[in-house]
Order: C-alpha cells, then sequence, then structure tokens
C-alpha cells in the first residue's frame, strides 16, 4: 500500500535533497518548483488569446469559487506532522520531520534494501554496538534470545525501546533468570518484561509495526565476540508466520518473579521479632 501520493512525495524528495544540500528551501521555492518543475513553453496565439480574455479570467474565478480553495500541498504536509518550518536568512524555510524522513525512506526504499542484512563480525569491536542499534530502531519490540543475560538485559533497557523479551526456562539459563529478575527488582519503572518459555531455538526481534529479523547468535555470543552473526530481515509472509507464533508463546510463557522490595527501615522494625542479630552486621552487643 503507497502512504504518500505522487505529490506528496516529490515535495518530500525536494525539500530532503535542498537541505541534504545544506540549504532550507522556502515554501515558496518548494510551491514554485512543485507547480512548475519543468520549462514553460511560451503559448502561441491561441494562449496569448486565452490569457488576455476577460471572459476566461472570469470562468477560472468562478470554478474556484465552486470548487473551494485548495489548502496546498505544504500547509497539508505540516498539518501531517510530515515537514516543519525553520528559520533561514532571508525568510522562513522548512524541513523535514523525522516522521516525514522515515515515510520517504520508506518509500524510496527497493525490495532488495529493505531486506538488507547486517553482518556482525566476531572480530569486529563494532559489531555488537551495531546490534544494539539495529534493535534500537525496531522501536517497541519483542526479542527473542534463549540465553539471554543479565549484560544483554541492561544494554537492552538503557538503549533501546525493546519493551518483552523471551528467553529459555531450561536449567542452564536458571542463574541468568536469577540475575535478571534480581536486577530488574531493584527498578520500579522498569518498562521490560522478561518471560521464560520451552522450546526456544530461535532469535529474532519483533518490532510493534510487524517487521521480524532474525539474529544469528544470542546477544551474549555477539557481545563477548565469540561468534559471527547476522540481522536478516523477513519477507512479510515469514514475518507475519514468526511473529504470530512467538506471541503464542509469549502468552504461554512464565513471566520471571521480580519483587519490589517493601520491607521496613531496619529502625522500624519490632526488635522482639529478631533476637539475634547477625554478629557481623553491627547490630550485635
Amino acid at each position: 500500500m503507497d502512504i504518500l501520493t505522487e505529490r506528496q512525495h516529490r515535495a518530500l524528495a525536494f525539500i530532503d535533497a535542498a537541505t541534504q544540500g545544506g540549504h532550507a528551501p522556502t515554501e515558496r521555492a518548494v510551491e514554485l518548483w512543485l507547480n512548475d518543475p519543468n520549462p514553460r513553453v511560451e503559448g502561441g496565439s491561441l494562449a496569448r488569446g486565452l490569457a488576455n480574455s476577460e471572459g476566461f479570467r472570469s470562468f477560472l474565478s468562478t470554478m474556484s469559487q465552486l470548487a473551494g480553495t485548495s489548502e496546498g500541498t505544504l500547509p497539508h504536509l505540516k498539518r501531517l506532522g510530515w515537514v516543519e518550518s525553520t528559520a533561514v536568512s532571508g525568510g522562513g524555510g522548512c524541513r523535514l520531520t523525522p516522521l516525514g524522513r522515515a515515510l520517504l525512506r520508506s518509500a524510496d526504499a527497493t525490495d532488495d534494501e529493505a531486506l538488507q542484512v547486517v553482518v556482525l563480525q566476531h572480530d569486529n569491536p563494532l559489531s555488537y554496538p551495531m546490534l544494539i542499534g539495529e534493535l534500537s530502531g525496531m522501536g517497541e519490540a519483542m526479542l527473542v534470545d534463549p540465553y539471554f543475560d543479565l549484560q544483554g538485559c541492561a544494554d537492552v533497557l538503557a538503549r533501546t525501546q525493546v519493551s518483552r523479551v523471551l528467553m529459555s526456562d531450561g536449567s542452564s539459563t536458571a542463574p541468568r533468570r536469577a540475575a535478571i529478575a534480581t536486577y530488574l527488582s531493584g527498578m520500579p519503572d522498569r518498562g521490560i518484561e522478561v518471560r521464560a518459555s520451552d522450546g526456544l531455538h530461535d532469535r529474532l526481534v519483533i518490532a510493534g509495526d510487524g517487521r521480524v529479523s532474525t539474529i544469528g547468535s544470542s546477544l551474549n555470543g555477539i557481545a563477548r565476540g565469540r561468534a559471527s552473526s547476522i540481522v536478516t530481515p523477513l519477507p512479510k509472509a515469514a514475518a507475519d508466520a514468526m511473529a504470530s507464533e512467538m506471541e503464542a508463546k509469549w502468552a504461554a510463557a512464565t513471566p520471571l518473579l521480580v519483587q519490589v522490595d517493601s520491607r521496613e527501615p531496619a529502625d522500624a522494625r519490632d526488635e522482639s521479632l529478631d533476637p539475634d542479630p547477625d554478629p557481623d552486621s553491627g547490630d550485635a552487643v
């Protein structure tokens, strides 16, 4: 489905090309180009006659009144939040908003570009930061990583919008789950939920908008440089099927037991309930 109309696409592309070249175009410059992108063809006697005809000008005025006044491309794009005003020397200019840039990038992307893989070499110190960047670009997403660990949890929580993580519930991941649960217990506003499920083998990230990318190795393996990996976007049909399967696993998975410490301060407790203080705590006499 095409989001941009042909005229909107041309307007966004023109503004983006100008600002990339170092100049924010004025609204008038954009409208002039949209309405007259090609050299004019000077009219012959018929065109001159029509232009000078009082009856023809009256006809155009009447039609405009009947049809109403068009909002205009630039005011429309501003109202949609795709373009914003900016100050430039000699008058007001305009530039694309992040939403406008995203729509233009999506409209210009070919199928091959949309499915371009990211290669993460084990000996490249930038591989793990690149992976975190890819996760960040997926927005509010679900990460599936059987061997998710504490460091990965800290990085994902601090630098991405991933809101759900599905990891393995096997015995080998029990220490990781305990560490992650303890870490999250100290964060009242966690913004992330971790659940454990059996039978997990794939590593992938599912964006809120339905995009799905597979990840060849667990985050910890890439972080430690133990394995090369690739991040591969899936075609829509495969993405939909994988997302549906993982949503079912998420619904059946067990949430990590994250507790909030609600204990009272030591000086507020009834000392009679603690007759034998820990001699190493400094409370013993």
